[in-house]
């Protein structure tokens, strides 16, 4: 009952342009009942909006400095204000890492996140903090210099045990150096002290896969720790008054690397000799990073944040966020110029981080800030563009208009910022800034309320505000029947009820058709309406092939374009094709990296492929970005169960939730009631399915009311109560018959009917229910819904008492994607196998949860 299988790309958040905005039900992710239920249809779990920033993201292409205090430095290194504190510094780096990216950025983007969290997690065990990340380097503190050396130590030593040739290139090796010193915070926030500066400058003395120590710190753990050292002499650093002994350590049995250790000092002694100490450093500490992050970060990089309401009426603030996303969307059509994501930016609404601070998080030179003032029909917008390394302004500019010229201000602001970027614009780039997308100022105040309202969505159901954000199109379509962009909203507006289950009778899906083709009429080219057309290509029609080139068209304009991205990973996803859309959803967040749902994308799908750990690492970064949100927090528990079969994450989590959680958060009541059905306490996983929480109202759409009505009637016969089971499943074929007459070709629904049937006992209805629904399922494009029928068939067998049909298919399904063994033992529609030896063999055998290869399709083939 209670399986993950359900959340698929298809169904997960929309895009919007200029947004990433997830329109996906409250929860952990989505529930069902039965192995396949809903694995094509199900929403995505929300990812709520991100507030605040808790500690330095998992970026290794960030500009950030080690001098820089992280938000949350505030509160765990209070310490360090004032007084200097003693404290181990530790300063990772990659090797190579400049020449890594030219060969394959990508990848090397991601092995460096993966050794980053590695390395979070062994800084947590030995008591440390993560303080920063730079690129493709790590600032770390600890209070005990032992425990720092038993850090390097151990990552040193995992990451040397490693596959010397992992994805057909060398393996990542890290330089580390460790230094025990005063550390204090300046009044400006930044970190600094010989703590600081002696530690960078020893991690460049360091061999590839080596550490570097100095003295003070050697004395320390000389006879507390099992380690090889070799005296590496003393070393003069620039800007550094006295010279530093150096020790080189590594843990005892490397015999290879103490002769690499011997061999690289020997070296470094004669260039010593032969050039003098200062040609072995760049710069001082503050500048070598500067450096390092002046090195690490792509040009042209852009990030516009929230505009500030000035005006008197503060209910006007949805104009102000109008033209702040409209900027944002123009800005990230341009070729040249990288624009991160308003998902990603939203964060700083209202900010206190300092600019520098803020572009280093994000990763970008630039940043854009700027205000709205409105006063009947009279508009000013102020703006201005900072040089974020260099903390100067570069351009800054007042527009006083009427409020008729506001799309000429908006075109002049998008010119400006990219002339002062020296960002050359080609002919097409020009006449699309020029383009006024509607002369009807009362049309674009609709549109731009139709705008703040899907905002306001973000984290929430999609068919929240559904009918207020329709009329709103509707009227301003009405008034100027020339504006494309309102009409391509329109369409994907109609495509969310269709797809969401609002509404899904086939008018819906022609007005979808229509709004979208008028949109094109209109404007054919249009970046903003290729991506509406390609939303409602995929969402209403599984066109792929037609999706497919609206993004791409978009890519061709803006290669970069995160909304683009995102869109074409899930044609892929639908298609099957795991590797490609990890590809693409890579090449979105190897830019905009704080990217919510990208981060939650990327983790989803190597869940789906049971590549757990990388999964998890960004469910992680999430958790990071976000903390305390219970959504994301539930759902990496969830993971870690299907990972390990265990509940100890989600018992840590729950017991930091208020009581009465479980009638509060959708997410708790599901897993509350997976545990209820592992422990065989099936009349509580009823009581439960029977509860609404707060945060979600399942009888507000058609497949809400469906789906909580199946799912009672399999809870029902799982718990024995066969009477409750047969009027609920004869409620729902009532509620079904009709539709399943007026839409035939909806799979799903003949899917419930097959169910419902077999709760009944019915074989040869609920059997021949699967062929209609699979008869469907084989004449669309979609390999998910192809797969997701023909797995529903051990939900059917399981709930009819066919134990040896359901034993076979369960032995089948735990060799493809999308399926968690672990999960299953919780799948209420196979409660009649729970006490079946076969069935506990096939779940204790650790092949029946190992990773899959991305490239496997989701019916288990690999590409010839």
């Amino acid at each position: 009952m209670i399986s993950m299988r359900g959340i698929n790309f298809a169904s997960a958040p929309r895009i919007v342009p200029g947004a990433l905005r997830p329109p996906g039900r409250p929860g952990t992710d989505r529930c069902q009942i039965g192995t396949a239920r809903k694995w094509v249809r199900r929403p995505m779990a929300r990812v709520p909006a991100l507030d605040r920033h808790q500690c330095a993201p998992a970026n290794p292409s960030a500009n950030m400095r080690p001098n820089r205090v992280e938000p949350a430095m505030n509160r765990e290194t209070s310490s360090l204000t004032g007084a200097p504190t003693l404290m181990a510094v530790v300063f990772t780096d990659v090797v190579g890492y400049s020449a890594r990216m030219q060969q394959d950025e990508s990848d090397t983007i991601r092995l460096v996140q993966l050794d980053f969290e590695e390395m979070r997690r062994c800084c947590a065990k030995h008591g440390g903090r993560c303080l920063n990340t730079m690129g493709d380097g790590m600032m770390l503190a600890f209070t005990s210099a032992a425990d720092a050396v038993a850090f390097a130590l151990e990552v040193q030593d995992l990451f040397a045990h490693r596959d010397p040739q992992a994805n057909g290139h060398p393996s990542l090796q890290h330089r580390i150096g460790v230094h025990l010193g005063d550390v204090f915070r300046l009044e400006s926030g930044q970190l600094a002290g010989d703590g600081v500066n002696v530690a960078a400058r020893l991690e460049t003395a360091a061999p590839p896969g080596g550490i570097c120590i100095s003295q003070a710190v050697h004395d320390i753990v000389k006879g507390k720790l099992a380690l090889g050292a070799t005296f590496a002499g003393e070393r003069t650093f620039k800007n550094i008054a006295t010279p530093v002994r150096v020790w080189h350590v590594h843990v005892v049995g490397r015999a290879k690397l103490a002769r690499r250790l011997q061999s690289h000092f020997s070296a470094q002694r004669r260039k010593l000799v032969a050039a003098g100490a200062a040609a072995m450093v760049a710069a001082s500490s503050l500048a070598w990073w500067q450096w390092r992050s002046a090195r690490s970060s792509p040009d042209r990089t852009l990030a516009v944040l929230p505009f500030t309401n000035l005006s008197d009426d503060k209910d006007a603030a949805y104009f102000a966020d109008g033209v702040h996303e409209d900027l944002l969307t123009q800005l990230a059509m341009l070729r040249d110029l990288k624009v991160v994501s308003r998902t990603s930016v939203l964060e700083y609404r209202g900010r206190t981080r300092s600019m520098r601070q803020i572009a280093s998080e994000l990763g970008v030179a630039a940043l854009v800030e700027g205000s709205v003032r409105r006063a009947g029909n009279i508009i000013r917008v102020t703006a201005q563009l900072i040089d974020a390394r260099a903390d100067r302004h570069l351009w800054a500019r007042r527009y006083d208009r009427e409020l008729k010229d506001i799309f000429a201000v908006q075109s002049e602001l998008a010119a400006d910022i990219a002339g002062a970027l020296q960002v050359s614009l080609s002919g097409q780039e020009r006449e699309r800034l020029a383009r006024m997308p509607t002369r009807s100022a009362e049309a674009y105040d609709l549109y731009l309320r139709h705008q703040a309202l899907l905002a306001a969505a973000w984290g929430l159901r999609p068919v929240s505000g559904h009918p207020e954000r329709l009329d709103l199109l509707q009227r301003a379509v009405s008034i100027d029947p020339s504006f494309a962009l309102a009409w391509a909203r329109l369409g994907a507006e109609h495509a969310r009820a269709y797809s969401n289950g609002i509404d899904w009778s086939e008018a819906r899906r022609e007005l979808a058709h229509y709004a979208v083709g008028r949109a094109l009429a209109l404007a054919p080219t249009e970046p903003l309406v290729k991506l509406e057309e390609g939303y409602v290509a995929f969402r209403v029609f599984h066109d792929h092939e037609r999706a497919t080139r609206a993004y791409k068209a978009v890519l061709a304009i803006a290669p970069n374009n995160a909304d683009a991205l995102y869109g074409l990973a899930f044609v892929e996803r639908d298609r099957g094709h795991g590797a490609e859309t990890v590809k693409l959803l890579d090449r979105a967040i190897a830019f905009d990296s704080r990217n919510a749902l990208v981060l939650w994308a990327l983790a989803r799908t190597y869940a789906e492929y049971r590549q757990y750990e990388k999964g998890q690492a960004y469910r992680r970064r999430l958790v990071e970005l976000r903390p305390g949100d219970p959504v994301l927090e539930s759902g990496y528990a969830l993971v870690e169960y299907w990972r390990t079969g265990r509940w100890d994450a989600y018992e840590q989590w729950l017991a930091r939730q208020p009581e009465g959680a479980e009638r509060r958060l959708t997410g708790v009541r599901w897993m509350e009631t997976r545990r209820a059905a592992l422990e065989g306490d099936f009349a509580t996983a009823l009581r439960l399915l029977e509860q609404d929480s707060a945060d979600f109202d399942p009888s507000r759409s058609v497949s809400g009311r469906i789906e909580k009505l199946s799912m009672l009637a399999v809870a029902s016969k799982a718990a024995g109560d066969l009477a409750k089971a047969h009027r609920l499943a004869k409620q729902l074929l009532a509620e079904v018959e009709p539709r399943s007459a007026e839409l035939p070709d909806r799979s799903s629904l003949w899917l419930e009917k097959a169910l419902m049937y077999a709760v009944l006992g019915d074989r040869d209805a609920a059997f021949a229910a699967h062929r209609r629904a699979l008869a469907i399922a084989e004449r669309t494009p979609e390999r998910d819904e192809k797969e997701y029928v023909r797995r529903s068939a051990l939900d059917l067998h399981a709930l009819l008492g066919d134990k040896d049909a359901a034993i076979a298919d369960f032995a089948r399904q735990v060799r493809l994607p999308g399926f968690w063994v672990h999960e299953q033992k919780t799948n209420l529609a196979l409660a009649s196998l729970f006490s079946d030896p076969r069935f506990q063999a096939i779940v204790d055998d650790p092949a029946s949860n190992a990773p899959l290869p991305l490239e496997m399709h989701i019916d288990g083939q690999l590409p010839k």
